[in-house]
């Protein structure tokens, strides 16, 4: 049997949001079938669809009450340990209730850090992601990357947005700041790659990533045409066309982040 999942906790009380993931996770940008509903504003984390829980989310915090028989099954589900509150394996419901208790209504550590770190800018910016970062909030190798890329300093941008399209792959504003971070380094290839994701995955909130995504691939191929490869147009005839095969956003409890 495998251990259980060590938590860091996320509570966002403007937001109303608890999120507790496993370490090195995150849970926006996730592939569809990652949140497993419960109810309308308890989530489970899964590390694939189907999988094991790795985490869980829950909205509208401040009115959740882990008693409803609507989300019973949250206390006879997946267990998890939670250094942070002194937990081991523990339930959800558990953990909610003792995260209501720690919290009230100021945010953990990591929301702090990162609401600061969107204020500020340059090398403020830089140091206060790095915190962030240290927190346990992944979403911070993200931040880092594009005030990297602001600071003129794409190589150490470039390791910070890969893994940050590895852990939230669908990210749309994700991809296009690495393609930014490729080009830089004259990883052409890869940049092709990361616009054409982002144009496939900008939808919504974030679809101005398409437009700026497709801006900087049409600049890229007259620069360095690439053989073979073809694009879609949207139906618009401006750019690329979303790609009806990639998986869309999941479904989940979960906090907006900037998309930078």
């Amino acid at each position: 049997m495998s251990p259980a999942p060590r938590l860091y906790l996320s509570h966002d009380a403007q937001l109303h949001v608890l999120l507790g993931l496993e370490f090195g996770r995150v849970g926006d940008d996730q592939p569809r079938g990652c949140w497993a509903p419960v109810s309308e504003t308890f989530a489970y984390l899964l590390d694939v669809p189907g999988g094991r829980a790795v985490g869980f989310g829950i909205d509208e915090f401040d009115a959740f009450d882990p008693d409803d028989p609507a989300v019973a099954e949250i206390w006879d589900g997946p267990r998890f340990d939670v250094p942070a509150l002194a937990l081991t394996d523990a339930c959800a419901g558990e953990i909610a209730v003792a995260a209501r208790h720690r919290f009230g209504d100021e945010d953990s550590l990591n929301r702090r850090l990162f609401s600061l770190a969107t204020q500020h800018p340059g090398e403020e910016a830089l140091a206060l992601w790095r915190e962030c970062l240290e927190t346990g909030d992944g979403l911070a190798h993200f931040g880092l990357g594009y005030t990297l890329m602001d600071l003129d300093r794409p190589r150490e941008a470039y390791a910070h947005l890969r893994h940050a399209a590895a852990i939230a792959p669908e990210g749309a504003w994700t991809w296009c700041w690495l393609g930014q971070a490729a080009e830089s380094i004259g990883e052409l290839g890869e940049a092709r790659e990361a616009y054409l994701s982002a144009s496939r995955l900008a939808t919504g909130p974030s679809a101005g990533a398409r437009d700026d995504a497709y801006r900087r691939l049409c600049r890229l191929r007259r620069i360095a045409p690439a053989e073979g490869v073809i694009t879609a147009t949207r139906t618009d005839g401006t750019g690329p066309a979303a790609d009806p095969r990639s998986p869309g956003r999941g479904d989940h409890p979960g906090d907006d982040r900037p998309d930078g």
